[in-house]
């Protein structure tokens, strides 16, 4: 079969109708590759269990993520692990001042940090320290 058609550029009918006449012309080069695939030598047995251990694995995943985030109980942690801890550093509050910068209340170690972080760079606006646990701050 040989294909009469005119360039892409030349037809009336449009882009459409010259992509139409590139794919028939293209049609019997690509005929010549189909069906010349050997089969697959994988029973159906083995394709079957390993989507059973796929979908185990990623069963099991989702269980740990779970436990550990808090959604699904208390994790039981070992003898040998350290206790949990509280973070040292604890974002208070954080407020956007503009698509490139917030300003963001910190503490750590007794300390209060009021910080400007933009893109590049941080600043430390204000330092403070923080009152021990037990006593009132003045109104």
């Amino acid at each position: 079969m040989t294909c009469h058609a005119r360039p892409l550029g030349v037809h009336k009918a449009g882009p459409t109708a010259g992509l139409a006449a590139l794919l028939l012309c293209a049609g019997p080069a690509l005929a010549n590759g189909l069906g010349r695939g050997e089969a697959l030598d994988i029973s159906l047995g083995r394709i079957v269990a390993g989507f059973l251990v796929s979908v185990g694995v990623a069963a099991a995943a989702i269980f740990v993520l779970r436990q550990r985030r808090g959604g699904g109980g208390p994790i039981r942690l070992p003898s040998w692990r350290l206790a949990l801890r509280q973070p040292e550093i604890q974002v208070v509050e954080t407020r956007r001042l503009s698509q490139h910068g917030d300003i963001c209340l910190v503490r750590n170690q007794g300390r209060e940090y009021l910080l400007l972080v933009t893109a590049g760079q941080s600043r430390i606006l204000r330092e403070t320290e923080l009152p021990p646990a037990g006593t009132e701050q003045p109104a």
